[in-house]
């Protein structure tokens, strides 16, 4: 259950998800990810990595929808 959705992070939750997932099935999941997810099948790769090398993308991307955000 979601208590505190303000620090949920929904997409590193999902990326550890995926990693878990290659790692215990990984002939199973059939899919061409995003070349950033693509970095989890080395095993050398944490999600924490992934995360961090997103971190400016996702900062551009903050700064550019503040100003279409309808609430606040």
């Amino acid at each position: 259950m979601l208590t505190d959705y303000k620090n949920y992070r929904s997409v590193e939750t999902a990326l550890h998800i995926i990693d878990a997932y290659q790692k215990t099935s990984p002939d199973s999941l059939v899919w061409t990810p995003p070349q950033e997810i693509k970095r989890l099948e080395d095993p050398e790769m944490e999600v924490n990595d992934v995360v961090e090398a997103c971190q400016e993308e996702i900062s551009e991307f903050l700064e550019i929808r503040e100003k279409y955000l309808i609430y606040r």
